[in-house]
């Protein structure tokens, strides 16, 4: 019963999550991921009326902006062939290894009345249990799983706002402004920044963005544009958190030479490099 009751629970904030998310979302992919599997730019026009409404700043300005950064996003997604496989591939082995909370819901059904339990019950039970249905990530596999879906996710929204804001500048006056205010929307609980903690769990910190978008400005003055794209080149050589925390010492390492593992070492001695 307990278990059909989760599914019940899990169907119904999964239906209003993702109504939530469109009634919100402004461009295709700015919830990190490329849902539609194509290249193009889309824009929801009603949404993003809703999202200027009350902002100190031009409209036309703001929809520039936010197409910006939806070009810069629809180009790393398709100039970097396995990072879309990539963030669906730990999006889904992460889920895989989500177990629900069943005390927590236990302990809101009362077992005198389960012989009369109707769907409104159970749908109440899951308010109830809204901030504990999901048992905290414990195993060193699930761990994994979410730091590196993090770190990625933060990779791709940094370099989206570095390479925006760097688009923008000669053009646009406003644009440092512009990024603020979509900092903060990121880092305000709106459906679209939500939807990852409702459904899985897993909470993106705005301080992991500030930190990516650091570590791209500083690979880019180390390296160069070409340097800094070249760091997608394969999912070895991307940063890790840790040099999220320190990114100058990434930017000024080589990053073949930083990511070179045993078998790389052992190869290069073959090759008599």
């Amino acid at each position: 019963m307990l278990r059909s009751s989760a599914s019940l629970i899990y169907r119904d904030r999964l239906k209003r999550e993702l109504g939530r998310v469109a009634g919100d979302v402004l461009t295709g992919t700015e919830i990190g991921f490329n849902l539609l599997g194509s290249s193009d730019v889309v824009m929801i026009p009603s949404n993003v009326a809703a999202f200027t409404r009350d902002l100190d700043a031009s409209d036309n300005d703001v929809v520039l902006y936010l197409l910006v950064r939806e070009a810069a996003r629809q180009r790393l997604f398709h100039n970097v062939g396995w990072l879309a496989p990539q963030l669906s591939a730990l999006l889904g082995h992460f889920a895989r290894e989500i177990t629900i909370d069943f005390d927590a819901l236990s302990e809101n059904f009362r077992p005198e009345n389960l012989t009369e339990l109707s769907l409104e019950d159970v749908i109440a039970v899951g308010e109830s249990v809204r901030g504990s249905f999901f048992q905290p990530a414990s195993t060193d596999t699930q761990v994994e799983i979410l730091e590196r879906l993090e770190v990625l996710l933060a990779l791709v929204e940094g370099w989206v706002s570095h390479v925006s804001s760097r688009a923008t500048a000669p053009w646009m006056p406003n644009a440092p402004q512009l990024d603020e205010v979509i900092h903060r929307r990121r880092a305000s609980a709106s459906p679209v920044t939500s939807v990852f903690k409702e459904l899985l769990g897993l909470d993106l910190h705005p301080r992991l963005l500030r930190d990516a978008k650091n570590l791209w400005a500083a690979v880019e003055h180390h390296r160069g544009p070409e340097g800094r794209d070249a760091v997608w080149g394969h999912p070895d050589l991307l940063p890790v958190r840790t040099d999220l925390a320190d990114p100058l010492a990434f930017a000024a390492q080589g990053h073949e030479e930083a990511r070179e593992d045993d078998l790389d070492a052992e190869l290069r001695k073959l090759l008599g490099n």
